[in-house]
């Protein structure tokens, strides 16, 4: 679809046949039902700046022009249904050209109109269609290319009039700031390019596409979003590995699957994407802003695909087809490139094992072969998902790219009946290698958090609420805005604040320290409309003052408890009473915005939970402008979204982890009867902001499953993943202690002071001191003098 914008527009007015109308809205009709007192609309479109070059119009015969309605002038009540024709302008002088600026009646020479004019398209607009509603012209059966020749100008006419007074209707015109504008949108095939398959680069191994001129294969580039890049990445490493009985190979080629004679095929890859993203959105962007104290680009992965072209099989196979598909998993550990079939991998001679050296849960399909494929066919899978979990900037789901296993699954789940071949890295004719290739945005963090530690939280509940009373507490999607005749909807979003420890855990600062963050998928429309378009949305995030609960909160009901339903004060919730009209954050989505991450500054109102947790409600998202005007809906990944890279979440800027001493208060230390002359501070580690709470994984994480006491990697090192904070190191302290009563001397008694704590894991050997089998003496002295604290 190619969108072409308006021109030149203006009403002409056979009552007024000199005056010019122009930077008006636009009327169409005769008011008082007479031929006297008619009003066209004369409108052409920048067809010169389209760039229709690229499309091959020969057989295009579907047009559209949009209008956005603005109201009937005069009393509605007097609205008729209004017919308007679309015919070409033939009527201009010669030479003479349609210029807004000038246009009138009669110097278009209106009167001089065909009696049967060639007419384009026809539309109808209802007595009852609602104000600031898009209207469609249809324009069908024509030859566009033809029709688009020569920048044409078209005019709009009424017909059919009633003959009595009547309401005519009007639309915007082309000075209209906020709604959309007259334009015409062309159905147009997609157009014939060049192949983009990479050109084999090794330093750095990414490239921009190749402009050489070849037969485009039957694969789509990942599509580039607004203000993005696309990057391409060469096939760095491979190897194939297969079971026992094994068969030749050949360098030119690679093989996954198995025959009834020879043993399972697969292939394992690595793509440096790390080094090829990084150079590579640097070449295209230059550094990160100075200002943003984020010393590289972190990037939204919008697309991304995976490609291989298909080889002869050289084996004379007559067996069946089995029909399946390539399928791409990441592997758990860095590809070895001395790999077999029973090494590295845990189980031995059984090959990879899904969970324990690769990620069957994450997977990427490639094209579906249901039958012996052709021979110079490629291959493609989509690999968003996969690239969004190596480049997320959360921790806690980040991926490491230890490279890819590809096999082939059948489609029965029995095996493979054939060898699938592909083109090697190692063919001489770079143009048919594997690549893979990333289309993002780049993006800085909103809190680059330099100074304290950022933390990442999950939300505790999500939905969104619309005029049709639906619960979608469950959904994968939120949706804000107003679509059409769906009406307007709100995003309602809640965080438990009981799972941030507001004693241990402080913000690092009072301001700028907690934001929501969100992924945009883009505009969506929820049902057929008569003009799906998107406009400008500035959306609000506003303190929810009362309870609600995702799985039961509508437009007219907040929660549910047992067979009582709790309303809202209002209907899609009421200002004051079940949310704040205090604007607590905002962010503006423009027409046409891809896919990318969209950030709220919630700080001020976390701080108000932090101080009074039961105020904790969650927050609610609105179109703050525009809440009332239909267009699209903006969509947002919610909780329930498949890809969990895409989930919202909170970023937490907080004062850095500590595992530092605390002192205990003043006081006597007794010890065999004897007591210190003078009260003595001892301490102790205490672990302070998170610290020493990092997640070491599971024992299936190193191959081994729950259920013993000790657990050992495959290098004897013990993995029991135990941690805490516990003093790295102590000076001695002298402490003149008062025998008398007791049966021994006065005497000096010496403890110790910790200096420094550390966060200390069962596997890891401390920097300080080597890890003793026994409590330290520090430990002791101070468990001692503790216990004589408590005893007195």
């Amino acid at each position: 679809m190619v969108v072409i914008v308006v021109k030149h527009v203006v009403t002409v007015d056979k009552e007024n046949p000199n005056t010019n109308y122009n930077g008006d809205d636009l009327e169409i009709g005769s008011p008082d039902g007479t031929e006297g007192t008619e009003k066209r609309v004369i409108v052409s479109f920048n067809v010169d700046q389209a760039g229709l070059d690229q499309y091959d119009l020969t057989n295009v015969t579907k047009a559209w022009i949009h209008l956005t309605f603005k109201d009937y002038v005069g009393d509605r009540l007097n609205a008729v249904n209004n017919t308007i024709i679309v015919t070409p302008l033939t009527t201009l002088d010669e030479g003479a050209v349609f210029d807004e600026e000038t246009a009138t009646w009669e110097n278009t020479g209106m009167d001089n109109q065909p009696e049967n004019p060639e007419v384009i398209a026809t539309i109808v607009v209802p007595q009852e269609q609602p104000g600031i509603t898009p209207i469609v012209i249809k324009i069908t059966e024509a030859e566009i290319e033809k029709m688009l020749e020569g920048n044409p100008t078209f005019v709009l006419d009424p017909t059919d009039e009633p003959t009595s007074p009547h309401s005519i209707p009007e639309f915007f015109g082309k000075g209209e700031k906020v709604f959309p504008k007259p334009s015409l949108h062309v159905c147009v095939p997609y157009p014939e390019t060049t192949s983009t398959t990479p050109t084999q680069t090794h330093t750095p191994t990414f490239t921009t596409a190749s402009t050489t001129p070849t037969t485009p294969p039957p694969i789509s580039n990942c599509t580039i979003p607004n203000g993005g890049g696309r990057i391409v990445i060469d096939l760095k490493e491979y190897i194939v590995i297969q079971e026992e009985p094994v068969s030749p190979e050949n360098p030119n080629f690679v093989h996954i699957g198995q025959t009834s004679s020879e043993g399972e095929k697969i292939l394992l890859v690595y793509f440096d994407l790390e080094k090829a993203v990084t150079e590579g959105v640097i070449e295209q962007f230059g550094e990160p802003p100075a200002d943003q104290d984020q010393e590289r680009w972190d990037i939204s992965v919008t697309d991304s695909k995976m490609n291989f072209r298909l080889t002869p099989d050289e084996t004379e196979n007559e067996d069946p087809w089995q029909p399946g598909r390539a399928v791409l998993y990441p592997l758990k550990k860095l590809l070895k490139t001395n790999s077999t079939w029973s090494y590295p991998w845990l189980e031995g001679n059984t090959g990879p094992v899904d969970g324990i050296d690769y990620v069957g849960s994450v997977n990427a399909e490639f094209t579906k072969l249901k039958k012996r494929p052709e021979v110079g066919r490629w291959i493609q899978a989509t690999t968003t998902t996969i690239a969004r979990y190596i480049f997320t900037e959360r921790d806690d789901l980040r991926m490491s790219n230890n490279g890819f296993m590809l096999k082939y699954v059948t489609e029965s789940g029995e095996d493979a009946s054939h060898f699938v071949s592909f083109d090697s890295p190692e063919l001489a004719d770079e143009e048919f290698r594997p690549f893979m290739d990333i289309c993002y945005v780049p993006s800085v963090r909103p809190i680059p958090c330099t100074e304290g530690q950022l933390v990442y939280y999950d939300l505790n509940a999500d939905t969104y609420i619309a005029k049709d009373n639906m619960v979608h507490g469950t959904e994968p999607h939120l949706f804000i805005g107003n679509s059409g005749w769906a009406g307007k909807s709100r995003a309602l979003i809640d965080f438990d604040i009981s799972t941030f420890n507001t004693e241990l855990t402080a913000l690092h600062q009072d301001t700028k320290s907690v934001f929501l963050r969100l992924w945009y998928e883009g505009a969506e429309l929820s049902k057929p409309y008569n003009d799906p378009r998107q406009i400008e949305r500035e959306l609000d995030a506003h303190k929810i003052l009362k309870a609600w609960n995702e799985n039961f909160a509508t437009s007219k009901w907040a929660s549910q408890s047992g067979n009582n339903k709790n309303p809202w004060n209002g209907d899609m919730m009421e200002e004051l009473n079940d949310f704040n009209s205090e604007e607590i954050s905002s962010d503006t989505l423009s027409e046409g915005e891809d896919q990318h991450n969209v950030y709220f500054d919630i700080t001020k109102v976390f701080k108000e939970w932090m101080d009074d947790k039961s105020s904790d409600h969650g927050i609610m998202i609105k179109d703050g402008e525009h809440e009332s005007v239909p267009g699209y809906f903006l969509k947002f990944a919610s909780l329930n979204h498949p890809d969990p890279t895409t989930r919202p979440y909170l970023m937490v800027c907080q004062k850095k982890p500590q595992c530092e001493p605390e002192d205990l208060p003043p006081q006597k230390i007794y010890n065999h009867g004897c007591v210190s002359h003078e009260n003595i501070t001892l301490n102790y580690c205490v672990a302070k902001n998170g610290a020493c709470s990092a997640d070491d994984g599971t024992a299936v994480d190193y191959g081994y499953f729950v259920g013993v006491s000790a657990l050992f990697d495959e290098f004897h090192v013990l993995r029991t993943f135990c941690k805490c904070c516990t003093d790295s190191a102590a000076n001695k302290i002298p402490v003149a202690m008062n025998c008398e009563g007791a049966d021994r001397e006065d005497y000096t008694e010496e403890v110790w002071y910790i200096t420094s704590c550390e966060c200390q894991r069962c596997q890891e050997i401390s920097k300080s001191r080597k890890k003793r089998a026994t409590p330290s003496k520090t430990r002791l002295l101070l468990r001692s003098a503790l216990k004589s604290m408590l005893r007195k």
